[in-house]
C-alpha cells in the first residue's frame, strides 16, 4: 500500500491511541524523572487530518517538552502543558511520573492527581511510577462511595524497555 510523504510526516511523530502514547511517554520520560527523582508531566491529545485524496488521518502524542517540577508542592505540575498542545489538537488525557521510587505514597494517585486534576479536566490521567507499572484514573467511572479507587492498572513499563527503546 502506497503511503504519500504528506502522510507519513503526518505519522511519523504520533502513536495510534491514547495509551500507546502515554506508553511512548513512560519510555522516554521515565528514565529522566527517576535519574533526577522528579515529576514530569504532559498533555495527551489527539489529532485529526483529511487528505487530498479524502482519506483522514489520526494520531494520539504527548506535549513536548514534558513540564517538570522537582517540588511538588510549589505549582500545579500540568498547568502549562496545555499550551504545548498543537492548534489542531485535542485534549484527551493527562500524564505524570512520580519519579524515583522512595516510598508507597509514589504508588498511588495522590488526592490532588484525582480530585484537582483528573476531576477538574475531566479527562482519564495516567500515572507512570518506577516499579514499572502505568496505571490510569478515569473520572467518569470512579465511584463516589470508593474511596479508595485508585485507578486501574493498564500496563507494565520497565526500565530495561526503556534501556531497548530505541531513541
Amino acid at each position: 500500500m502506497f503511503i504519500s510523504a504528506r502522510k507519513r510526516r503526518f505519522l511519523k511523530r504520533g502513536y495510534e491511541s491514547p495509551e500507546a502514547a502515554a506508553l511512548g511517554f513512560a519510555k522516554d520520560i521515565m528514565p529522566q524523572s527517576m535519574e533526577e527523582d522528579a515529576e514530569y508531566g504532559a498533555a495527551i491529545y489527539r489529532q485529526e487530518k483529511t487528505f487530498g485524496d479524502g482519506e483522514t488521518l489520526v494520531k494520539y502524542d504527548y506535549s513536548r517538552p514534558p513540564i517538570t517540577k522537582h517540588d511538588a508542592h510549589k505549582l500545579p505540575l500540568l498547568s502549562t502543558a496545555f499550551k504545548d498542545i498543537p492548534g489542531d489538537g485535542d485534549l484527551v488525557a493527562l500524564i505524570h511520573t512520580h519519579g524515583a521510587y522512595t516510598d508507597g505514597r509514589d504508588l498511588r494517585f495522590s488526592r490532588a492527581d484525582k480530585q484537582g486534576v483528573a476531576g477538574f479536566h475531566k479527562v482519564p490521567f495516567y500515572l507512570v511510577i518506577a516499579n514499572g507499572d502505568m496505571r490510569v484514573f478515569d473520572p467518569f467511572h470512579k465511584r463516589a462511595e470508593d474511596k479508595k479507587y485508585n485507578g486501574e492498572f493498564v500496563g507494565r513499563w520497565t526500565p530495561e524497555e526503556a534501556a531497548a527503546a530505541p531513541k
